[in-house]
């Protein structure tokens, strides 16, 4: 039986012309189009080539930097096979979208790609490493959309507002609550500015909520809402007005700037006028100085909150954009047992940086294809609870290793010399 086998693995050996054992993996990557409107996608492949077949995954890049978001979507990566010099060649490819958020170019230098194959007559496979080209790609504002600021561009923006009838006449007490969604599609709602700015109104005290962003992805299309609220406690005498919420943006259907707009209200409260400070010596001093200190305090968050608004959105996306959150998502599919959706978010978290390493990919992979042996074999069967645990702890294993990796210390301000 041994003889037998032994010439098997021979005659499959000398089945493969003697060319592939000369010839060298090749990598390619395309951008589908080189100019994007900021906040729309572009797609960017990435295609890996072997002369025989793969013996391992490739460690594919990120492609993450400032200002350029990047996503794979479903079933972003997988085999293809082409002809070669007139040999069929085998390897995988993966589909990524890049959208830049602000105009400018982006210069992606070339990656490096870590490439597992088999070579005829050997039997342990070899390595080799291979560079994908350097790209450009061009956030661009399309004609007539340079004064837009923030720069939108969708498909479709609506905004609504939820407030009660009577804003007028209120009574101390009494509250009115300002609800204002704005819904977006064909773009993401993190590139939706805020929309309710701090009024100051005397009598009434203004009290906002933290906006909520909502992202749907739908493929490669996205869409979503933002919203915001706002509470105005009626407190004294007194009146003013609610302003209207204005939204300049680019419609990528039609090609033309539009206005998004929400009317504003009158607001009063009916009841006496709150009485001034008396001059009453030090008594009136450490009012006025404490007045001082009110209206400080009011213009600095007039001025702080549209800024400390956008930062918390920004945060907020690049909490959805980090490692974290994506081994979050996949600790979520694992303990749903959900198959498919692990293996999609394998993909997103793997790749987000920092990368996981080929090593702690290892223990995952091989809990994966447990799990697949049992679910898509040839005798399926019910996937056991441990084995779903097994999975779960190399993956948490994996981010503790990332978590516990410290920077080198710096090396001395002033080296002595010898």
């Amino acid at each position: 039986m041994r003889r037998l086998a032994a010439i098997v693995v021979m005659l499959f050996l000398f089945a493969v012309p003697l060319s592939a054992q000369d010839a060298q993996p090749t990598a390619s990557a395309e951008l589908e189009v080189n100019e994007v409107i900021p906040g729309q996608y572009t797609t960017l492949r990435i295609a890996v080539l072997v002369p025989t077949w793969m013996a391992g995954p490739v460690d594919f890049p990120s492609f993450e930097m400032p200002n350029l978001r990047v996503r794979l979507p479903p079933e972003s990566t997988g085999p293809i096979s082409r002809r070669v010099n007139g040999e069929t060649w085998s390897g995988v490819a993966r589909r990524y979208l890049l959208s830049p958020m602000v105009p400018g170019q982006f210069a992606i230098p070339a990656q490096t790609l870590l490439v597992r194959y088999a070579q005829p007559g050997q039997t342990d496979p070899l390595e080799a490493t291979l560079s994908t080209p350097a790209l450009l790609l061009t956030g661009i504002l399309p004609n007539g959309a340079e004064d837009l600021d923030p720069f939108i561009a969708a498909s479709g923006l609506t905004l609504s507002q939820e407030m009660p009838g009577k804003t007028t006449d209120l009574q101390p007490g009494e509250a009115v609550k300002r609800v204002v969604t704005a819904s977006i599609e064909g773009a993401s709602p993190i590139v939706l500015p805020p929309m309710l700015s701090p009024v100051d109104i005397p009598g009434i005290r203004t009290y906002p909520d933290a906006p909520q962003v909502s992202e749907v992805a739908d493929g490669g299309d996205l869409s979503g809402t933002r919203i915001e609220s706002v509470t105005y406690m009626a407190q004294s005498g007194g009146s003013g007005a609610l302003p209207e919420v204005t939204l300049r943006w680019y419609n990528l259907s039609t090609g033309a700037v539009e206005t998004a707009s929400l009317p504003g209200a009158d607001i009063s409260v009916d009841a006496p006028v709150a009485e001034p400070l008396r001059d009453t010596g030090p008594i009136w001093r450490m009012a006025a100085l404490g007045l001082a200190v009110v209206l400080v305090c009011a213009l600095i968050l007039r001025w702080a909150w549209p800024r400390a608004s956008a930062r918390a959105a920004s945060h907020r996306a690049a909490r959805l954009a980090s490692k974290a959150h994506a081994e979050k998502l996949m600790i979520q599919a694992i303990d749903r047992q959900d198959y498919p959706a692990t293996r999609r978010a394998l993909d997103e978290w793997q790749n987000r940086s920092p990368r996981t390493t080929a090593t702690d990919m290892r223990p995952i992979r091989a809990a994966l294809t447990t799990i697949a042996g049992k679910l898509y074999g040839t005798d399926p069967q019910p996937v056991p609870d441990s084995d779903w645990s097994t999975l779960k702890k190399a993956v948490t294993q994996a981010g503790k290793g990332r978590d516990q990796q410290k920077p080198t210390a710096l090396p001395p301000l002033n080296p002595s010399t010898v």
